[in-house]
């Protein structure tokens, strides 16, 4: 089982790997834990499987794999000429606004294009 922090080693890798063998779609698998995915449940719950395309992030239309201020989590993105917002599917947490100034620090990983969620 994979913690998120691994993953956003595996997407440096993937990624490299992708551009350099121009291969088919590079995929990454992990597992969910409560600490990455508490914004989006219940959409995404611990232990859901997720499939990340690294080559994906434009941050836009679907879920991503972030990393904002050291904080690792799953969110929708949202692109305005002041900058992003990061969207929660939990109401708990709120909408983080991500300023133009502060963008350099807002890395995309990947978007999530397979969830797995077994019973």
């Amino acid at each position: 089982m994979m913690k998120l922090t691994d993953i956003f080693i595996l997407c440096c890798v993937s990624f490299l790997v992708k551009k350099q063998k121009k291969e088919a779609c590079k995929m990454i698998t992990i597992v969910t834990d409560l600490e990455n995915c508490a914004g989006m449940q219940p959409e995404i719950m611990p232990g859901d499987t997720i499939c990340i395309d690294p080559g994906e992030r434009t941050g836009e239309n679907g879920i991503y794999v972030i990393e904002y201020k050291g904080n690792q989590k799953f969110c929708r993105l949202t692109t305005t000429a002041c900058g992003k917002w990061l969207i929660f599917s939990n109401p708990v947490h709120r909408a983080e606004f991500v300023p133009v100034e502060e963008l350099e620090m807002l890395k995309i990983f990947g978007k999530v294009i397979k969830q797995v969620r077994e019973y």
